[in-house]
């Protein structure tokens, strides 16, 4: 995916979380759900993992856990995935852990 592309996926996610700040669901999911095919090339599967999250906020505050759940799920199975894939020194590691214990922490509550 070019920067272009990338910059626009990360736009996507800046909009998803204004707008779930906001209290617009159905925004917020379109923005998350736009996000999640901005980031499908494997590089950018952080990207996905994080788009997951916010639809998995989203769904927690709108009171559809099974569906948060589920969400949090698919996270942290990206986030695995993208940190098996990263070289020890890189720096998206600490940005994936990060992920990795908020979605972890969604399925624990």
């Amino acid at each position: 995916m070019s920067e272009d592309g990338q910059a626009a996926g990360r736009r996507l996610l800046e909009q998803g979380d204004e707008a779930l700040q906001r209290g617009a669901a159905r925004e917020a999911r379109e923005h998350f759900e736009a996000a999640l095919q901005a980031f499908r090339p494997p590089e950018l599967r952080l990207g996905e993992a994080h788009a997951h999250m916010g639809l998995a906020r989203l769904d927690l505050a709108s009171g559809h856990v099974g569906v948060a759940e589920r969400r949090a799920r698919s996270a942290v199975a990206t986030y695995r995935g993208v940190l098996r894939a990263l070289d020890p020194g890189d720096t998206l590691l600490s940005d994936a852990n990060t992920g990795l214990s908020g979605a972890l922490t969604i399925l624990a509550d």
